[in-house]
């Protein structure tokens, strides 16, 4: 466990904040992480659908500045930034990757299982 929980450290799990449910919403992934260090302790939980689009797509964030004191046609200044964000999908293959090969087993056995009900 240790392995896997500093993997999703180094991919930014303590970073990553629930997004807007977009793209594929069939899935809903809810991630919870806790840390206890000493005296000291920490939670994280976030809720995101999709890992794919929100590495990949995701969309854009726009600031737009208007400036009085410039001439017409500057007094607009506008940027954007792309709201994408790869971390999502690293955490989502973590959890996938983690474990031997009959661990895999159970948990694909459970969730085949909790579908079908």
């Amino acid at each position: 466990m240790t392995f896997a929980f500093e993997k999703l450290v180094l991919d930014g799990v303590w970073e990553l904040q629930s997004r807007p449910l977009k793209g594929k919403t069939d899935d809903i992934y809810t991630i919870s992480v806790a840390q206890i260090a000493g005296t000291r302790s920490g939670k994280h939980r976030f809720i995101f659908t999709d890992p794919r689009y929100l590495a990949t797509t995701a969309g854009r964030q726009y600031n737009i500045h208007l400036d009085k004191n410039k001439p017409v046609p500057d007094l607009l200044t506008l940027q954007s930034t792309s709201t994408a964000d790869p971390r999502y999908q690293k955490v989502v293959d973590d959890f996938a990757s983690f474990g031997p090969p009959r661990f895999k087993k159970t948990v694909a056995a459970a969730r085949e299982k909790l579908l079908k009900s």
